[in-house]
């Protein structure tokens, strides 16, 4: 039994690049309006470290980041 909302993901963008994490057939993803906590499968997250390309300045400097974009049934 599943004890939480799970949806499909279309694709997932850091401003208008892809990181290619859903493939053609999209990915499924458990939502959890509960928490402000998002992970991933490991190498999809190091494709997302890779694109931002994050160090300490940048993260001190957040609300320059590109946006986090969930494409959710296109």
């Amino acid at each position: 039994m599943e004890y939480y909302w799970l949806i499909k993901i279309d694709d997932i963008r850091v401003g208008d690049h892809s990181i290619d994490a859903c493939g053609s057939d999209g990915c499924r993803a458990a939502v959890d309006t509960g928490t402000s906590l998002l992970t991933a499968p490991s190498k999809d997250m190091i494709k997302l470290d890779e694109i931002l390309e994050l160090d300490e300045d940048h993260c001190r400097d957040f609300e320059n980041l590109p946006d986090l974009i969930f494409v959710i049934d296109g």
